[in-house]
């Protein structure tokens, strides 16, 4: 079985853009390659302008704490974006 995708489809994954998120064991919050803090996250997520056109993939360092996870996720649903990845990271360096 051969899967395809129409010319439309692959239009529209193209105009996604791409947030990463970095949480590591130390307690710091990566954003973009860039350490920031909850409040300066909560000001980006509200900035945005088309949150259906936005995924954000979070990275959890195995030792942070779920619910620090959970945190990060409630600052983007507050603002309508529902695309967003989590996964378990090596620990960061």
């Amino acid at each position: 079985m051969e899967f395809t995708q129409s010319a439309g489809a692959i239009a529209a994954v193209s105009n996604i853009r791409t947030i990463p998120v970095e949480l590591h064991a130390n307690g710091t919050l990566w954003l973009d390659g860039e350490v920031t803090d909850i409040e300066a996250l909560q000001s980006y997520a509200a900035g945005i302008t088309a949150p259906s056109d936005v995924r954000v993939i979070i990275s959890v360092d195995p030792e942070v704490i779920l619910q620090r996870a959970v945190d990060v996720m409630d600052v983007f649903n507050q603002q309508g974006i529902f695309n967003i990845s989590m996964g378990a990271a090596q620990k960061f360096d």
